[in-house]
């Protein structure tokens, strides 16, 4: 994208028209779809459930497979028989039946994954009853209430889209807020009374229901159900936040699971601005006339509320940090007061980024690993890190395509000019952190990446290569999609160079997707 340049004169009147039907256009867009949520979580009705011959609920019987295929899906096990498929099946049915259900056998675990530790609550048994019947509350609450997960690569866009046009505007506030440990301080008891019991039609569905909270007590991390839950009390909030802000200057409002960014066309003080947020997360979250048992601890961290208003900037640097996303606003000239935007990744993402290439560089130079000193390993888990990896989940409901890697989740910086609108220290990273996670650990630059530490310019942008800003400039792809990537047996070759076989344990040849699936792990990218 080129350098955002101030229009003049006749030019002037013409951009600005232009960029306010625009973000017109937007604000209307985004009123109409929370309109939509509100509507479906206020007034809508469940169809009518009928109950099977066992006196279950159609709905949830229905549910079962569907849910334990998914925990399998989820989970990368490959090799289940469908006799162990059945009979998990037919022992959740059982206990669904006769009331032998204990949703409160939840284990917690302590998770540290780069630098940061989470707690979670799962079923020690991914098949137990419990689980799979968790899994059927969760499916069941996104059809009767049409939830729609908030979509990252969707909303970036539209922030990417947006922000320009706010910065040339002669006031404007941006603020990012989120929750405080979001899950496991929502309670389940509350959103039930809240928000789920007198909207589910079929009274052995909310029974169930009500069992289910009464006993896990809280929306926690890692259960099926809590993200159903806390999606369902967070559309509330953001229709609040709508409602309150939309006469009030609001461009642009989105909330990613619990974080959000709101955008107004006025200069706002930061005090008032969280006032009223505090005042709709009371009433969402903290409503009295509400009879339940756990009280809900939603609140917001404030250690990450971020206000940036065009009253306040100067040539000092003010940065808004939003889904691992840096923009930084400041005012080179304060005479012309022009406002310049710059963008790029969090100083937090990059240390992530560089512990990740850092752990499988130690992997390789460990003599105690299985990858000790497997180049071949090396060379294509970094190929698979330094690219775009797309690939086909199959489910029972249908073909789903799915996107990772690093330059699927940073796509909006590949259209910035390093020099101009992307920030300097991402720049750098981009450019030169795999080489120097090498030169951190003292060693041997492997013989695939030996271009990049030529002098000789030509030579090395020549060179294909492991290079995340010219990789990320260009969107370099690795399609593992039967038909129009890599065909079975070219798949099969990459495979076995990293010693996966094509044959099971039982002679029978893997099918494409079964490759995919071991494949992307051994990578370390994920299924």
């Amino acid at each position: 994208m080129a350098e955002i340049m101030a229009p003049t004169g006749r030019q002037e009147k013409s951009a600005m028209r232009k960029m306010f039907i625009r973000m017109t256009c937007l604000l209307a867009c985004d009123i109409l779809k929370r309109e939509k949520r509100r509507r479906v979580l206020y007034k809508f009705k469940g169809k009518k459930s009928t109950t099977s011959k066992d006196g279950l609920s159609m709905q949830i019987e229905n549910e079962i497979e569907y849910a334990a295929r998914k925990i399998i899906s989820s989970n990368y096990q490959i090799g289940l028989t469908q006799e162990e498929l059945d009979d998990a099946v037919n022992r959740a049915k059982e206990a669904l039946k006769t009331g032998g259900l204990d949703f409160s056998r939840v284990e917690s675990l302590v998770l540290t994954q780069d630098g940061h530790t989470r707690h979670v609550y799962r079923y020690s048994d991914m098949l137990a009853p419990e689980n799979i019947i968790c899994q059927c509350l969760k499916q069941l609450l996104d059809k009767v209430f049409r939830v729609r997960y908030p979509n990252r690569n969707k909303m970036v866009k539209t922030l990417f889209n947006t922000l320009p046009a706010v910065v040339q505007m002669s006031a404007f506030t941006i603020v990012k807020f989120d929750f405080k440990n979001y899950f496991n301080s929502l309670s389940a008891t509350y959103v039930y009374e809240k928000f789920l019991k007198n909207r589910l039609s079929f009274r052995k569905d909310a029974d169930l229901i009500k069992k289910f909270v009464e006993e896990t007590q809280y929306t926690y991390a890692g259960l099926s159900t809590s993200n159903a839950m806390a999606e369902i009390a967070a559309s509330a909030f953001d229709c609040a936040v709508h409602q309150r802000f939309s006469q009030s200057g609001m461009i642009y409002y989105e909330r990613y699971i619990d974080d959000s960014i709101l955008v107004l066309n006025r200069n706002w003080e930061s005090q008032k601005i969280q006032s009223i947020l505090e005042q709709v997360l009371q009433e969402i979250f903290h409503d009295t006339q509400i009879k339940y048992g756990k009280p809900c601890k939603t609140s917001f961290n404030m250690k990450k509320f971020c206000c940036v208003a065009e009253k306040d900037l100067s040539q000092k640097h003010m940065k808004i940090n939003y889904l691992g996303y840096e923009f930084d606003f400041f005012i080179q000239d304060m005479e012309k007061r022009k406002v310049e935007l710059t963008y790029g990744i969090t100083e937090e993402k990059r240390k992530k980024y560089c512990r990740r290439v850092g752990k499988l560089i130690k992997l390789y130079n460990d003599p105690a690993s299985p990858d000790y000193h497997d180049v071949e390993l090396l060379r294509q888990r970094l190929r698979a890190f330094t690219s775009r990896v797309v690939y086909v989940s199959k489910y029972s409901s249908g073909n789903v395509w799915k996107v990772k890697g690093f330059i699927s989740n940073y796509s909006e910086l590949r259209y910035f000019e390093d020099n101009k609108t992307l920030e300097k220290n991402t720049a750098d990273f981009l450019k030169n952190m795999v080489i120097r996670e090498f030169q951190s650990q003292r060693t041997p630059i492997p013989y695939f990446l030996t271009m990049y530490t030529t002098s000789d310019r030509e030579k090395r942008n020549a060179a294909s290569g492991y290079d995340l800003y010219k990789n990320m400039k260009s969107n370099r792809t690795l399609l593992f999609v039967e038909g129009i990537g890599y065909d079975y047996d070219a798949f099969q070759k990459l495979c076995q160079k990293v010693h996966i076989r094509p044959i099971d344990s039982n002679g029978i040849r893997k099918s494409y997707n079964e490759l995919v699936k071991e494949y992307l792990i051994r990578m370390k990218v994920g299924f």
